[in-house]
């Protein structure tokens, strides 16, 4: 059983190798990863020059492969070039900041491996640690792996359930197992507010925490993890709309 594993945060963070030491409990993991961070960048794909693999290690010592591009780029990669047999399973994390609502999910670079992946037929799962402008806590790392772990565990067992394509994995700081309160959850489709501030020469993004986001409901992605759930957000990759009542555009432009 292989199971790919790759990030948006670098071949050397510490929330991909606690993500390795998780899933190493359940088959061979094989991570191929960005080789620096590549974070908010979605589901971008490079193109107008060639991308070196190198051979590589994570933080805690375990060989792996680093793509000097997207987390996107380190999929395909992996799947079309890399790997040997195909995956039963994408894991994209443990991202070092919250993965929630909206705006998220159209940015991010850990959702945006996890789509690559589950538009290709591979059930897939992105995780992410809440941690709010701090360091990483080992623990909550630790914490989080378990949470990866056992939604693997079942998705290799049971498959993904019926019409969900991603599963998306959000623990905030301080979770505990069996002790700290779980969500499922829908997206939040609240706009967080802009993280940009006045600098000298322009305008950039000089911190990210929780506070740009504006409470939601409960059953929000948003909601949960500001009122210290995990959340569990189920999502689908069938962006299309109902196109019953779109007829008059047709007519519009047939006039």
């Amino acid at each position: 059983m292989t199971i790919l594993l790759t990030n948006d945060d670098g071949i050397d963070s510490p929330g991909l190798a606690a993500a390795r030491r998780a899933l190493a409990q359940l088959g061979e993991v094989k991570v191929v990863a960005p080789l620096s961070a590549r974070s908010c960048t979605g589901k971008s794909i490079t193109i107008g020059r060639a991308l070196r693999v190198v051979e590589a290690r994570t933080l805690d010592g375990a060989p792996a492969q680093a793509v000097d591009g997207t987390p996107a780029d380190a999929v395909m990669i992996a799947l079309n070039a890399l790997l040997k047999r195909r995956p039963r399973l994408l894991a994209s994390g443990i991202n070092l900041g919250s993965n929630i609502g909206l705006d998220d999910v159209l940015d991010s670079g850990t959702l945006g491996a996890a789509f690559e992946a589950a538009m290709r037929g591979i059930p897939s799962i992105a995780a992410s640690y809440c941690m709010d402008g701090r360091e990483p806590v080992e623990e909550d790392l630790r914490e989080a792996g378990e949470v990866l772990r056992r939604v693997a565990e079942f998705v290799l067992k049971e498959g993904m359930p019926k019409g969900v394509d991603v599963i998306s994995i959000n623990v905030p700081q301080g979770f505990k197992l069996g002790s700290s309160p779980l969500r499922l959850t829908r997206i939040s489709t609240k706009p967080r507010r802009s993280p940009y501030v006045r600098v000298e020469g322009g305008y950039a993004i000089k911190s990210w925490s929780l506070d740009l986001y504006p409470m939601d409901g409960e059953d929000t992605d948003v909601g949960a993890v500001k009122r210290g759930s995990l959340s569990i957000t189920p999502i689908s990759l069938k962006l299309p709309a109902r196109r019953r009542g779109c007829e008059e555009l047709l007519k519009a432009l047939q006039a």
